[in-house]
């Protein structure tokens, strides 16, 4: 299983192939998944409408080439949450009785399936557009509902707020790694680190360098600098049209600062890097 700051956006314009008659028409679709408990989903796919059989069929059995790109990410209270990609699939489905316009929204078209089947804990296809995720409970299985066609370029504003997602991310990372960072470099020299600013309540072990007080203070105003920049730039309605993580300013990060799937994703990636850097 893969994870990533932010669902990867792949490029949608058009190419030549070098021979054949063919047109590549390389298509990126917005994913959206919803379940009638916690559990959502969003991200991106492209395929080749050149190569893809349209009617038909189309699986990793062929027709070779279809499938270009994937990425989605899983979120809300729910287990087998994180960032999946082609890498982490089995198999990918996509068929229909008849032929699709992939200029418009894809589900409502009716097509036969649209699914995904992950290996190694990746959530994979139950039912036609329904995926389970490893360890979820019924409630949260993911019904794929929505597969808007992504246009490149972006509007002006959505172009905008999708650089400031993810500038805004990546100097979260920076912040959050770099005071964990620092904690994890005072127990490798002995020194003594405190949950609390009296310095009464020692932290005992790396993995709860968290709550330490200076990198629990400097996490705190990373944070709320994340949220203050997203609902700066970015509102809903624009989110919307964009394959970021989720579709709204309060579940990308809430206005506490205290969660939202672009915390979350930078928080495990921060932990995974910190892990293979100090091993504790």
């Amino acid at each position: 299983m893969k994870r990533g700051i932010l669902a990867i956006v792949a490029t949608a314009i058009g190419i030549a192939t070098a021979a054949g008659p063919a047109k590549a028409e390389l298509r990126t679709f917005i994913l959206t998944w919803t379940s009638p408990g916690d559990g959502a989903a969003r991200g991106t796919l492209t395929i080749d409408d050149a190569v893809c059989n349209n009617p038909g069929m189309n699986n990793f059995a062929g027709p070779e080439g279809c499938f270009v790109a994937l990425a989605f990410t899983v979120t809300g209270d729910t287990s087998g949450k994180g960032t999946y990609t082609l890498d982490d699939m089995n198999d990918v489905v996509l068929q229909s009785g008849v032929a699709l316009d992939f200029g418009t929204e894809v589900i409502a078209q009716g097509p036969t399936d649209v699914n995904f089947f992950g290996d190694l804990g990746a959530p994979g296809g139950i039912d036609p557009f329904v995926m389970a995720t490893a360890g979820a409970p019924p409630e949260d299985q993911l019904t794929l509902v929505s597969m808007e066609p992504l246009p490149f370029p972006l509007p002006a504003d959505a172009a905008k707020c999708s650089a400031a997602v993810a500038k805004a991310g990546a100097a979260y990372f920076a912040a959050r790694h770099k005071a964990l960072a620092a904690c994890r470099g005072a127990f490798a020299k002995g020194t003594a680190v405190f949950a609390d600013e009296a310095k009464t309540i020692p932290v005992l072990v790396a993995s709860e360098c968290a709550v330490e007080f200076q990198a629990a203070s400097k996490i705190a105003k990373a944070r709320t600098k994340l949220r203050r920049t997203v609902a700066k730039k970015c509102s809903d309605a624009v989110l919307a049209g964009i394959p970021a993580c989720a579709a709204s300013v309060d579940a990308l990060v809430d206005p506490a600062a205290q969660a939202g799937c672009l915390l979350e994703t930078v928080d495990f990636n921060v932990d995974e890097m910190l892990h293979a850097e100090f091993g504790y």
